[in-house]
């Protein structure tokens, strides 16, 4: 049994009351007809989600990739993909990373179901393994067609240029583009994220 009561809970500043909810868990045995008062009050008064005190934490782990976001800026297009008919291309397609640890790696692998473009990617080394480095020496060479990011860097933006969109242009199918990002402080935390784009 869960009951949420509002009522008025001191606030940060001592004396000062402010709108809050009271919380309280409780059981009943069917056998002996009698309520069951569990607590979830830690022993400094404080409660976290989970259950947990301040020093204990909840129930569950913290999450190892809370360090590495990536992000579409809202335009829905790691969700739903983008879509170019007639070859309009969006101006607005990017994949925004933030990792506040900064980046050691960003890869990008390719999958295609156009097998002339996914021939032609390969012998770049876009598409075995974990495809390639972009933050390597190795990728200076596609400078020119997007920014490529740095090393220790906090934050980078994959951008779909419209010299990038002509390219692909010429190769109808779907791609898909998955860009995986490793920690520099914990090379074993990694986020991905995969960008389709339907020509």
């Amino acid at each position: 049994v869960i009951n949420l009561n509002p009522d008025k809970i001191e606030g940060s500043t001592a004396g000062v009351e402010k709108p809050g909810v009271i919380i309280t868990i409780g059981g009943f045995n069917s056998e002996t007809n009698e309520t069951i008062e569990i607590d979830v009050t830690g022993d400094n008064g404080t409660e976290e989600p989970g259950g947990g005190t301040g020093e204990e934490g909840g129930d569950e782990p913290a999450d190892p990739n809370a360090a590495i976001s990536i992000s579409d800026n809202g335009t829905g297009y790691l969700t739903n993909g983008v879509t170019v008919v007639d070859k309009e291309f969006p101006d607005d397609v990017a994949v925004v990373v933030n990792a506040t640890n900064g980046i050691q790696n960003v890869y990008v692998k390719i999958a295609s179901t156009n097998s002339t473009f996914e021939g032609m990617v390969k012998d770049m080394g876009l598409v075995d393994g974990d495809g390639m480095d972009l933050a390597s020496e190795s990728s200076s060479n596609l400078s020119s067609l997007f920014p490529l990011p740095e090393v220790g860097a906090t934050s980078y933006t994959f951008t779909m240029s419209s010299t990038l969109f002509g390219m692909l242009g010429n190769f109808p199918g779907k791609h898909d583009f998955t860009l995986t990002v490793i920690d520099k402080a914990d090379p074993a935390n990694s986020q991905s994220a995969t960008l389709t784009i339907n020509l």
